[in-house]
């Protein structure tokens, strides 16, 4: 893992400036026990304390380097620094001085305030170079949309696209709204519940409830069920839109039904060994004369996964002479 410089990480004042964008206010205490320093929520998904962040700041420590106050409860609960309060602790030191958010406790707290503290410790982490992984980031997403934090604000805070942020916005509501509805889930997979949930808002509960279960049962993809959302706001009634859906299982769609039944795939719709290979073909032609400019523009960096990539490349290019042969 790569060092970070001590100027990347917060200082003490940017933790009392992230404390009243909160809306919070703060005070110094000082001489705190380490040990009575808890953490008061959970952001990693990976544990409390990464070991290989934990490990570099006691290094540094020991190079002395400082860091920036924990930020507290009043009832010691830890909400920024608790990798650092762990480092310390394992040091040997005994004492610690501590920023307070003043009326603040985490004992007893309830679902909003500890989402709120969860978010401001994902903020904290996205600027003193310890990046949250994808997963962190998932559950965080997660929190966020229960509590109503607008996803461009998440985004601009964790630092990820906004469309990110959407995607996995739109998974939650497909999720909660077909748990609600009792739907089962079968072979829906991660897109098509994403689809789902983008289109939830538009939909009562009668066709959404036919649209996800034509989804699951026809292998719908993601643009399809756009596609019928659509048609869905066109219709006169629930009813209307309900009946539009059986009429496409008896009909276009029954082939497709049938053939998830009898293959117990599910799913969007396997393509075809032709398919597959034209999909392949169609994507060397995309990229062809374009080599050198994309690794010039996005280089690989990892020598291994380089040399992985020109393998494929030449073992392609071999497959490819051949089936042209072949063709002929």
């Amino acid at each position: 893992m790569a060092q970070r410089t001590v100027e990347a990480r917060p200082q003490t004042e940017d933790r009392v400036a992230l404390a009243r964008e909160f809306g919070y206010t703060v005070r110094i205490k000082r001489n705190i026990g380490i040990d009575l320093l808890k953490p008061a929520i959970q952001t990693r998904v990976r544990g409390v304390f990464p070991e290989d962040i934990l490990q570099e700041y006691m290094e540094n420590m020991r190079g002395g380097a400082k860091f920036p106050m924990p930020l507290i409860t009043e009832d010691n609960g830890v909400v920024c620094g608790k990798t650092t309060t762990e480092a310390y602790r394992r040091l040997g030191v005994k004492n610690v001085d501590c920023l307070v958010l003043e009326g603040v406790h985490y004992i007893g707290a309830g679902a909003p305030l500890l989402a709120e503290l969860t978010m401001m410790d994902a903020y904290s982490n996205q600027t003193n170079g310890v990046r949250l992984g994808q997963e962190d980031i998932k559950a965080l997403i997660a929190v966020a949309t229960r509590q109503g934090i607008k996803p461009e604000k998440l985004a601009a805070k964790l630092g990820i696209h906004t469309r990110l942020v959407n995607a996995e916005v739109n998974y939650l509501r497909g999720l909660d709204r077909l748990s609600l509805l009792k739907v089962d889930l079968g072979k829906l997979q991660v897109p098509q519940i994403k689809a789902l949930g983008k289109n939830s808002g538009r939909l009562n509960d009668a066709p959404f409830t036919a649209l996800a279960e034509l989804t699951r049962d026809a292998g719908l993809r993601s643009q399809e069920v756009d596609a019928f959302a659509r048609q869905v706001g066109e219709a006169r009634s629930d009813a209307a839109a309900v009946a539009m859906f059986k009429r496409q299982r008896a009909g276009e769609l029954l082939p497709r039904i049938r053939h998830n039944e009898i293959t117990g795939q599910g799913g969007p719709r396997v393509r075809t060994d032709w398919e597959m290979m034209n999909l392949h073909v169609s994507g060397v032609l995309k990229f062809k004369g374009k080599e050198r400019e994309i690794l010039h523009r996005e280089p690989v960096g990892d020598p291994a996964f380089a040399e992985m990539v020109e393998t494929k490349l030449i073992n392609a290019i071999d497959i490819l002479t051949e089936m042209l042969k072949d063709l002929k």
